[in-house]
């Protein structure tokens, strides 16, 4: 049985093809190899995405997650509450890009994660967002009238964080199992 705590200095780094950032945290480590019980929070003030026609600089970031193994499923499954603001400039435009709220990434349950998407000078929130990572709602396989706003917020979670955030946890996941 495990009963660790791992404190993450100022001086950690990680780095994916999209993802470059600093962070500090801490986490817990329980349960046995074969039933890992993990739960942490790491924050973030200085960081890097990358989409495919632009960058954005991370300004705050907070992911407060748990890992554990699944008793239906028998697989190991990972879990986040986001709270990340990033910045980026695209063309003239200054683009705000927030998400808010819970991810099950084991799932694909992004139903509740809030995007926010916002620019100076004021875009259409698609706009912006096609500005910022390169995709619209368009290149998402539906045009913005055929959506209610939910699952105009679900096509966009889904972009972000099939870019960035689920090839993370994923790995995680693997390498656990």
């Amino acid at each position: 049985v495990m009963g660790i705590k791992l404190l993450l200095g100022r001086n950690v780094r990680f780095v994916t093809s999209n993802l470059r950032s600093d962070f500090e945290g801490s986490f817990d480590v329980a349960g046995t190899p074969r039933d890992p019980l993990i739960a942490g929070e790491i924050e973030t003030k200085n960081g890097q995405i990358r989409f495919p026609s632009s960058n954005a600089r991370i300004t705050e970031g907070r992911i407060r997650f748990n890992v554990a193994r699944d008793p239906g499923s028998d697989v190991i499954r990972s879990s986040a509450e986001i709270d990340a603001t990033a910045r980026g400039q695209a063309g003239r435009y200054q683009i705000t890009l927030g998400l808010h709220g819970p991810l099950d990434f084991g799932s694909n349950n992004i139903q509740n994660l809030r995007v926010d998407v916002s620019s100076n000078p004021p875009l259409s929130q698609d706009e912006a967002f096609a500005q910022l990572t390169g995709t619209s709602l368009r290149d998402l396989g539906s045009g913005s009238g055929d959506l209610s706003g939910s699952k105009v917020n679900q096509a966009y979670a889904g972009a972000v964080l099939s870019l960035i955030s689920a090839p993370l946890f994923a790995g995680i996941e693997r390498s656990l199992e």
